[in-house]
């Protein structure tokens, strides 16, 4: 009975530690900061400042989440993960609208961010 106890206490801790030693979502980070530079210099502020305003909102509430999980002794990059998917997809889908006005082809891979689910 003490064997199973400290077998589930040891495992418990192992998980907590392998759980605490999540890394922050760099594909991420680097994918929305491209977009985001991609868009201001196809003239997105131009185009549609409401929609760039949503987009630098998003964006910097990203980097928040990413900050504020990395002060968290168990990070979880899960929220900020999705937020940066998310402006990574609005401005691959302002991209395409830029394209569109200006007549131009252009060829964009919106990727649908996955939803959200807490764990």
């Amino acid at each position: 009975m003490k064997k199973a106890i400290k077998f589930l206490l040891v495992s418990l801790a192992v998980t907590s530690l392998l759980t605490a030693c999540a890394e922050p979502p760099a594909t991420s980070l680097n994918d929305a900061k491209s977009a985001l530079e991609a868009v201001v210099k196809a003239g997105g502020d131009d185009f549609s400042p409401e929609i760039m305003q949503s987009i630098n909102r998003r964006y910097q509430e990203g980097l928040d989440e990413v900050k504020l999980q990395e002060a968290s002794a168990f990070g979880n990059y899960g929220m900020a993960q999705f937020t940066l998917d998310q402006v990574t997809d609005d401005c691959n889908a302002l991209l395409a609208k830029i394209a569109a006005q200006k007549g131009e082809v252009v060829a964009t891979y919106v990727r649908k961010s996955q939803p959200f689910v807490a764990e």
